[in-house]
């Protein structure tokens, strides 16, 4: 319903904004500029209206019940520059897991890591070894449940010459 309304309110003013650079009341560079910003602004905001539309019909109860189960651990969108990382420190338990998903439009290296071997990444060691990752993936579906419990960290760095940004999604579970 509220699609509508805005669609409509968006085509009203971008037909009242050519109007009025045909009939010269605006400048037609003004005109055109309003009327191509009104028709981006309405087509945004639909295009977020659906996207939360589809994202609350794509949840089943199952779903529901999992997420209500899971605890939230790590969930942003962050821009990974082409000459760090990004990372987030955790501490999980025996009877524990991590799940969830980190995904980017580019490639991305992601490392669980102990604290020692996060120290040997942080010092350019390629020795590092990690508990769980992978490399040069565009999106990864975390299921990462750890020998013993303690401190973890996740590393996310960029696998392009670029700074990327990359959607993290991370959850802990009881096993």
């Amino acid at each position: 319903m509220a699609t509508g309304v805005i669609a409509a309110v968006g085509i009203v003013l971008a037909v009242l904004f050519v109007v009025l650079g045909v009939v010269r009341i605006l400048p037609w560079e003004a005109a055109g500029t309003l009327a191509a910003t009104t028709i981006g602004v309405v087509s945004m905001v639909i295009a977020l209206e659906r996207q939360e539309t589809r994202r609350k019909e794509a949840a089943t109860p199952e779903q529901s019940k999992l997420e209500s189960e899971e605890g939230l651990l790590w969930e942003e969108s962050i821009l990974v520059s082409k000459n760090s990382c990004s990372h987030y420190n955790f501490t999980i338990g025996a009877d524990e897991k991590i799940t969830g998903e980190i995904s980017s439009d580019s490639y991305f290296n992601v490392y669980f890591v102990t604290p020692r071997n996060f120290t040997k990444y942080t010092n350019g060691d390629e020795d590092f070894k990690y508990e769980y990752g992978t490399e040069h993936a565009s999106r990864l579906k975390v299921n990462f449940t750890p020998g013993k419990a303690g401190k973890f960290y996740c590393i996310i760095e960029s696998a392009s010459q670029a700074s990327i940004d990359v959607n993290v999604s991370l959850h802990v579970r009881k096993i």
